[in-house]
């Protein structure tokens, strides 16, 4: 599946998923599942933004997001330039 392809195509890094509701959530991408149809991600160190960009940290070792959560989309991201704001769409965490 394309799913399955990209996963091990790109190398792993941090990723932003959106979610059904305007909720965005960036982490670095750790696991994957290895079926489309499961579509399930494990995201460290991870935050999660609201509709209104209101960023809110994991307070732990990450989150899986399943495919219950509905995942409309994920960006791989290029973080080698550090922060910028997020109106951009690279966020910092932490």
């Amino acid at each position: 599946s394309i799913w399955n392809d990209v996963f091990q195509e790109i190398p792993r890094g941090f990723v932003q998923v959106g979610l059904q509701g305007d909720i965005r959530v960036i982490g670095w991408l750790r696991y994957y599942s290895d079926e489309a149809e499961d579509a399930s991600l494990f995201l460290e160190p991870a935050a999660w933004y609201d509709k209104d960009g209101n960023e809110n940290a994991v307070d732990g070792p990450g989150i899986l997001l399943t495919k219950q959560v509905g995942i409309e989309y994920v960006l791989f991201l290029n973080w080698e330039t550090g922060v910028t704001d997020s109106s951009s769409g690279e966020h910092e965490l932490g």
